[in-house]
């Protein structure tokens, strides 16, 4: 690592048995991206990381043997982002975090028991309460993206549908190519008839959409 003084960015992935990561990572001088992903085994972070002062960028993924970070990393002090994820065994965060003023975003996703902690009123809040940017778990645009993109299809300019309309737009997630191809052609000669629409069809159609409209917040007269 001594010789490694003008390295940047380091990744260290996919490392089933690796314990710990080696010595001599205070001699980094110029390093400021570090990404340790899916290595189980990592218990601990070692102490020579607290001197690496040009760090920006730590990311940990996978590594749910981690348990701890070292106590003085307010050492950081560059430090704009820090992301954590999948590693449910890291259940605190250490006092020294709520001294490192660079730290402009910080990422909890998969870390059960310290998403708890980190919430408002959590243990840890005081903690990363001066970041600007904070994101704990999936955010809700994210889930709100995974409604809208399951419902967009019926519900792009909702105001403007009629409910038969809004009842065929869901046909076209519930049918086959070839039924949909039969039922809309619905009111023409060959195609469905209005009773078969009105008593087969329509029914478990407009239960369905009652509940699409729920999960999207969406009301049509």
């Amino acid at each position: 690592m001594q010789q490694l003084t003008a390295l940047e960015h380091l990744t260290i992935m996919y490392c089933p048995n690796l314990a710990s990561l080696p010595e001599g990572l205070q001699y980094l001088y110029a390093l400021r991206s570090l990404s340790i992903l899916s290595c189980p085994e990592l218990a601990s972070l070692p102490e020579g990381l607290i001197h690496v002062t040009t760090l920006q960028n730590l990311e940990i993924r996978s590594c749910p043997g981690l348990m701890e970070f070292p106590e003085s990393v307010e050492n950081l002090i560059s430090l704009r982002s820090l992301a954590i994820s999948d590693c449910h065994n890291l259940t605190y965060l250490p006092e020294g975090l709520q001294r490192l003023n660079a730290l402009q975003h910080l990422s909890i996703r998969d870390c059960p028991e310290l998403e708890r902690r980190c919430k408002e009123r959590g243990e840890d809040w005081q903690k990363i309460a001066h970041i600007p940017h904070i994101y704990i778990g999936t955010p809700r645009s994210k889930q709100e993206h995974d409604v809208n993109s399951q419902c967009s299809f019926c519900f792009s300019e909702p105001q403007q549908l009629d409910h038969e309309y809004f009842l065929l737009s869901i046909l076209v997630e519930l049918c086959s190519v070839k039924n949909l191809a039969t039922a809309t052609s619905y009111g023409k000669p060959g195609g469905i008839g209005r009773d078969t629409m009105t008593e087969h069809i329509i029914p478990p159609l407009r239960a369905r959409g009652s509940t699409l409209r729920a999960r999207a917040g969406v009301s049509i007269e």
